[in-house]
């Protein structure tokens, strides 16, 4: 009778790595909303001359702008990155 002789391996590999990168640590960037991107920008409704004679009209355009999405100006935080490995 012939018997053969089986040999099974069994293993594994854990890496942990970290990597860290910041460019400008705690720099966001900037966005401005003046209120000049949308169509409300030349209103001539009853609204708009109230907010007008108030000195709203800039704020409140600027404010539509803002829940629009409309962006007049944007300022991006970009840079030397710095790398920490562990």
């Amino acid at each position: 009778m012939f018997r053969a002789r089986i040999n099974c391996r069994f293993g594994a590999e854990i890496r942990f790595a970290n990597v860290n990168e910041f460019y400008h640590r705690r720099g966001r960037g900037r966005f401005t909303f003046d209120g000049s991107q949308g169509p409300w920008s030349s209103c001539a409704t009853a609204a708009c001359t109230a907010l007008s004679t108030s000195g709203l009209l800039g704020r409140a355009e600027s404010l539509a702008d803002f829940l629009a999405g409309d962006v007049a100006k944007s300022l991006l935080a970009v840079g030397t990155r710095s790398e920490r490995c562990a």
